[in-house]
């Protein structure tokens, strides 16, 4: 089982207020992965 399958099989057991919870959470990470990777290009030799 993959980590997806994982991670969706128990936010399928919480309840609709907790996976909204765990979306917010999931925005934050790939919008907080986003800004570094615009800060190593920017930082980056050209």
């Amino acid at each position: 089982m993959t980590i997806l399958e994982k991670a969706l099989s128990k936010m399928q057991k919480l309840p609709t207020a907790q996976q909204q919870q765990v979306l917010h959470f999931i925005d934050f990470l790939t919008f907080e992965l986003g800004d570094r990777q615009v800060n190593q290009e920017s930082e980056s030799p050209q």
